[in-house]
């Protein structure tokens, strides 16, 4: 349960809280906690005026980390190049906001489910980027 929950946020908190006062079992807390980081995430993605950081976040939660492949797979999501700064912006702002660490992992687990449920032309993207893994 502590890995599930230890974030920056205080998910032990929450779910300390929640059952308390009765608020149902872990996987439904889980479930609200990551209902709640998804609406976080959306407002700090509303202030971003390119959809590069909801692409980059859900392929991180993918488990994509490799500089080159995250590149390829937003421009192949995007239909052009991209130059590296453009990479290394979203990914300097995402650390700078302590959504993830250097290593390019992130830093709350809850967060990171939240990113993995972006809405489904997201799922469209991640297959893409599944064969090409396979095929590289």
């Amino acid at each position: 349960m502590v890995g599930r929950l230890d974030g920056i946020i205080g998910w032990l908190t929450y779910y300390g809280y929640s059952r308390s006062i009765g608020s149902g079992d872990l996987g439904t807390i889980i479930n609200d906690a990551v209902d709640m980081a998804k609406q976080e995430l959306e407002n700090f993605l509303s202030l971003r005026a390119s959809r590069r950081y909801r692409v980059i976040l859900k392929l991180l939660a993918s488990g994509i980390r490799e500089w080159g492949l995250l590149k390829r797979t937003l421009e192949g999501y995007e239909g052009s190049q991209v130059s590296d700064r453009v990479l290394h912006d979203v990914l300097t702002t995402l650390k700078r906001h302590s959504i993830i660490d250097d290593s390019l992992e992130f830093t709350d687990p809850i967060i990171k489910e939240a990113s993995k449920n972006f809405t489904n032309s997201f799922l469209l993207l991640l297959s893409l980027t599944e064969s090409s893994i396979v095929n590289t």
